[in-house]
């Protein structure tokens, strides 16, 4: 999930702390794959989560399932690539996740002030969105693009992209769908391509930069140095770009 500029404590938000226990689904038992994160919401930026959010039915209608395409971002940070996506592609139906309500809000006044009828923000674990879009209707796109990380050993089953993961886009990718993810980090991104070539239900699409603007994080790390490393990946029987 794209690191966030600014966040808010969260406290008491079982979605945002990640206590899959509080939900009431006793099958979602995962540890949270991003950092808690504290910070301040401003007046303006709490009325736009009170009176922008989406309510939960807006992924729940004819219009999601008659969509042309869906993409869902997970992790959608204040909505640089979401936004700009739905911009230049109206035909799709975009879904942007993410936990952290502060960044939520700048997407929201963003979105309000560009007025996408085509984008529909979610605040939650982007995983439980992506599974509850996947009962209605398969899904075409899913874009992550800089994860948190987590470098540590013992806090690698808390990162995003692995199994579990994988698990669930075998059930809700388009036979011919598409990951596209991005990290700064070198490590995550040999760990994400070795899980999905060790999953005989995927193959690697190709490495080349995704179709998406510079955001935030990434100009940092581009600021200090770091490669950008891009890694596409979809079903076995995806046509890859190089299949020409």
């Amino acid at each position: 999930m794209d690191r966030e500029l600014d966040v808010d404590p969260a406290a008491g938000d079982p979605t945002a702390t990640g206590d899959p226990t509080a939900t009431g689904d006793p099958t979602a038992r995962r540890p949270a794959s991003w950092h808690a994160r504290s910070g301040r919401i401003t007046a303006r930026k709490r009325w736009a989560l009170e009176a922008l959010a989406p309510p939960a039915a807006a992924l729940d209608g004819a219009d999601l399932r008659a969509a042309a395409a869906v993409v869902v971002e997970l992790g959608a940070g204040t909505g640089e690539a979401a936004l700009a996506l739905a911009a230049a592609r109206p035909e799709l139906r975009v879904v942007a996740t993410e936990v952290h309500k502060a960044s939520v809000a700048t997407l929201l006044l963003r979105a309000h002030e560009q007025a996408p009828a085509n984008l529909t923000v979610v605040v939650g674990d982007g995983r439980d969105t992506l599974a509850a879009i996947g009962r209605q209707r398969p899904v075409d796109l899913v874009r992550i693009f800089f994860p948190d990380p987590w470098p540590k050993h013992r806090h690698r089953a808390r990162r995003l992209v692995g199994p579990d993961l994988l698990g669930l886009l075998a059930e809700v990718l388009t036979p011919h769908g598409r990951v596209e993810l991005a990290t700064d980090d070198a490590r995550y991104a040999a760990a994400a391509r070795r899980a999905v070539e060790a999953d005989p239900r995927f193959r690697v699409l190709g490495t080349a930069r995704a179709d998406r603007p510079v955001t935030y994080y990434e100009r940092r790390a581009l600021d200090a140095g770091r490669a950008v490393h891009d890694l596409q990946f979809g079903p076995a029987d995806t046509d890859s770009p190089e299949d020409g």
